[in-house]
């Protein structure tokens, strides 16, 4: 027998990811919110990455610091465990989180990191002049020269 569950929660402004270990207790094994704000934990339910708005750290099961540091991280190279038998983690930055599901031949990826609208700097709403019942005005003349 099998039980995991990754509880995935919406609201307006963000939504949170949570995943328990199969276990009387349902450990919480990760958390993440849109901000790319949370943790990963080990069996144990010790944390063993802190992610938060001004960096990170890593820590040992023992609870000793491995590793620390503000954004941006240092390092490109991936940081990436598991967190039980059916699911790992992957970190780079607060971007780019990423756990995955892996069980009976399915693969499923759940993106954890902040998640931003319209993330790409190249789109039409940077010509906005302001909102108006909720819609954007935009500044059509501007949008035509940069098409020029």
């Amino acid at each position: 027998r099998r039980g995991v569950a990754a509880t995935i929660v919406k609201f307006d402004g963000g939504g949170q990811t949570v995943i328990t270990h199969d276990n009387p207790r349902g450990t919480v094994l990760a958390s993440f919110d849109y901000d790319g704000v949370g943790t990963a934990h080990f069996k144990s339910g010790a944390p063993r990455v802190v992610v938060s708005k001004k960096g990170w750290m890593q820590s040992g099961e023992d609870g000793a610091l491995v590793d620390a540091g503000e954004w941006p991280r240092a390092t490109k190279a991936p940081l990436q465990f598991q967190l039980n038998k059916c699911f790992s983690f992957h970190f780079t930055n607060r971007q780019s989180i990423t756990i995955t599901y892996t069980a009976d031949g399915e693969v499923l990826e759940l993106a954890v990191g902040e998640n931003k609208k319209r993330a790409d700097a190249e789109n039409y709403m940077h010509t906005a002049v302001g909102l108006e019942g909720g819609k954007a005005l935009l500044n059509v003349e501007a949008r035509r020269l940069e098409g020029a």
